[in-house]
């Protein structure tokens, strides 16, 4: 399991690095930056027979909005408990 968080957390930082790395140009004079922030939450097998997809989009969503307050630009897992 250790290695399949460490991958989640490798692929989530490439995509934040990507998504940073776009060069937005909106016209001749205008560009903007684009940032995301993800929350990704981490269901065990063990759990994946009793979870519901609400619960797990809502701790999800949890965790973005604090990474969202705390970082931006960023990314925080967290593992699903029951």
């Amino acid at each position: 399991m250790a290695d399949d968080i460490e991958n989640l957390y490798t692929l989530c930082t490439r995509l934040l690095t990507e998504v940073r790395n776009l060069k937005c140009q909106l016209s001749d004079q205008l560009s903007i930056a684009v940032t995301v922030s993800l929350g990704v939450c981490f269901c065990n097998s063990r759990y994946q027979a009793d979870v519901k997809l609400q619960a797990l989009l809502d701790a999800a969503d949890t965790i973005l909005y604090k990474v969202k307050s705390a970082k931006k630009n960023d990314v925080l897992y967290t593992e699903f408990e029951l």
